[in-house]
């Protein structure tokens, strides 16, 4: 093996070791293509492989952020059109997807409301989604199922510290079809401490088929149960879909 083989070799066995898969794939494609590259300069060369492993990395972040956000759906705003057909002006869109609501100044609530089917669930998915792709942390949970893991827990004060706390922790947090059951003192109180510790630096997305005022009624219309709700409309943005069912086909 000449020289420039065993510099080669060298390179490749240096990026293995630092686990630059992005780099190192830039690396052997460039080498492939020796005679293409050869009158690009060294500098340009070293730019492109750097930003393959940039590229790399952003995407195995953002696919472990959907994983660990167990999002319903894996939808976004390139699969699924809202229209002002469905409630969503292009204005209203466009604040949405620019993700201003939670970058900006203070942190705006997101309460989308509507009848079954309308795609309540799915735009959540698609705002989880895109938040993801900034590089930030999203959990999605079924109220149903959050409700049966509280009450599992119950008796455990420890234990519902400690979830509460790992929620609280989520840059958004989407809470889908809040007040469609009926809910315990014991899941109402919970949701209250969740919301209150979120509250107002941190984001919760709600779907739900209800008013504000229906949901303090499924929640048992007490203080706890205002107070709630009171959190997540200041300060909020309120969508109400309508319209033909955005409810995804397999």
């Amino acid at each position: 093996m000449n020289n420039t083989g065993k510099q080669i070799e060298t390179l490749i066995r240096l990026a293995k070791e630092l686990r630059l898969g992005g780099f190192l794939k830039g690396l052997e494609n460039q080498f492939a293509n020796e005679a293409s590259y050869s009158g690009i300069s060294f500098y340009k060369r070293l730019e492109e492989l750097f930003q393959r492993e940039v590229a790399v990395r952003k995407e195995r972040s953002y696919q472990r952020l959907l994983k660990q956000g167990s999002l319903k759906y894996p939808l976004s705003f390139e699969q699924i059109r809202f229209t002002a057909l469905d409630g969503v002006s292009e204005e209203e869109l466009q604040y949405l997807m620019g993700n201003s609501w939670l970058y900006g100044v203070t942190a705006v609530n997101i309460l989308i409301m509507g009848p079954c089917g309308v795609g309540k669930t799915s735009l959540a998915c698609c705002l989880l989604n895109n938040i993801a792709r900034e590089g930030d942390s999203v959990k999605f949970c079924r109220m149903c199922d959050l409700s049966v893991e509280i009450m599992t827990m119950s008796g455990n004060p420890a234990g519902l510290k400690a979830l509460q706390d790992k929620l609280a922790k989520y840059k958004v947090l989407a809470i889908d079809d809040l007040g469609a059951e009926p809910l315990t003192t014991e899941v109402v109180s919970f949701l209250y401490g969740l919301i209150d510790s979120r509250a107002p630096v941190k984001p919760t997305i709600v779907t739900t088929q209800l008013k504000p005022s229906g949901i303090i009624a499924a929640l048992g219309s007490n203080s706890q149960a205002e107070a709630i709700v009171d959190r997540l409309m200041k300060p909020c943005k309120t969508i109400t879909l309508e319209g033909k069912s955005k409810r995804p086909t397999v």
